[in-house]
């Protein structure tokens, strides 16, 4: 849903929607040695992520994005 949100035409809704991602990957870091399962959830996901970010327009958002 995350991903979904990311997509939207509204930069507020999708700025929600990176921080969760954020903090949803940092919280799920256990350990530096293991990749958390929320990135193994978004790899068939990242060429979606990869185009929205290629689509915006340069912005904070976009520099927040590729962070």
């Amino acid at each position: 849903m995350l991903v979904e949100r990311l997509q939207d035409s509204n930069l507020e809704i999708s700025r929600i929607a990176l921080t969760n991602l954020v903090d949803e990957v940092r919280s799920a870091t256990t350990s530096v040695t293991s990749v958390p399962k929320s990135l193994k959830f978004l790899k068939p996901h990242y060429p979606a992520i990869k185009s929205n970010f290629n689509n915006l327009p340069d912005s904070d958002f976009k520099v927040f994005f590729s962070i």
